[in-house]
């Protein structure tokens, strides 16, 4: 078999310091900024000219931390996955998720383009909405074309729009909580699946005040998207221990209680 090889064009700057917390699709939460620069060989402001034309981009990218066993040279691929939307108990094909475990790790994600940068030399793209962790490697940059990329009739497979928990929410186009786009369509939220579990749950988040004053302004929005989002394992959600997630300069700490995210603790992390 004849390979192939693929090399970056970029790197990501976001403000997700693990995966834990990522959230498993582009644009679900809501002022997620975070920016691509661009590699040497590819620094050059020609190469995205006329690209602000557009309002989304295309990027395709790898999933380079999803190495099983980080001693091999390739990573690891599972035939058939645990979807963490079906409750990481049902298995199907990793040709019919976004599983990370594939045979060639490549994830592609729609985002919005909010600004194409040159500053000092450096070309960047200030983008929102990428579901992409600090330091992932970018291969190729496209821009979205709505005639022929949207697709209108497209069905969701097991894969459900989210449903509110615990008080009533609007979901929009995106499936954001707690928000219904100028074109959404909030009669379809809460529409079920024949699978168990697809439905993705968005809870209610508590922050008290003086906790999120510890988070800089930026980062707040975001923060409170992505708790809305429950980002612990599904075999975690019944748990009452505290959990943990790393987002910008600041640690999160939170529990679980009476249906709801309560944020506990707000530490600010080592540079």
């Amino acid at each position: 078999m004849k390979l192939y090889e693929i090399r970056p064009v970029a790197h990501m700057r976001s403000a997700f310091r693990q995966k834990y917390g990522i959230p498993r699709q582009p644009r679900m939460v809501d002022g997620l900024r975070s920016e691509i620069v661009f590699d040497h060989e590819f620094n050059i402001p020609e190469a995205v000219r006329g690209l602000d034309k557009f309002s989304h981009i295309w990027l395709i990218w790898g999933f380079s931390e999803n190495q099983l066993n980080m001693r091999e040279l390739h990573p690891a691929w599972r035939p058939t996955v645990r979807p963490p939307r079906l409750g990481g108990s049902v298995r199907m094909g990793v040709f019919a998720t976004r599983s990370p475990y594939r045979p060639n790790s490549l994830g592609m994600s729609a985002v919005k383009l909010v600004e194409v940068k040159y500053e000092d030399g450096q070309v960047s793209l200030i983008v929102e909405g990428a579901d992409l962790l600090d330091g992932t490697p970018i291969y190729d940059i496209k821009p979205y074309l709505p005639y022929s990329d949207a697709i209108t009739e497209a069905t969701e497979g097991f894969v459900a729009r989210p449903e509110a928990s615990g008080k009533t929410e609007e979901f929009g186009e995106t499936g954001k909580c707690g928000k219904t786009e100028e074109h959404g369509d909030p009669e379809r939220a809460g529409e079920k699946d024949d699978i168990p579990g697809a439905q993705m749950t968005c809870v209610e988040v508590e922050f008290p005040d003086h906790l999120l004053a510890k988070v800089e302004e930026q980062y707040r929005k975001p923060i409170i998207g992505i708790l809305q989002l429950d980002p612990r394992d599904a075999y975690d959600r019944d748990s009452d221990k505290p959990s943990r997630l790393a987002f910008g300069n600041v640690d999160i700490e939170f529990i679980s209680r009476e249906g709801k995210l309560i944020v506990t603790a707000v530490r600010e992390l080592a540079e």
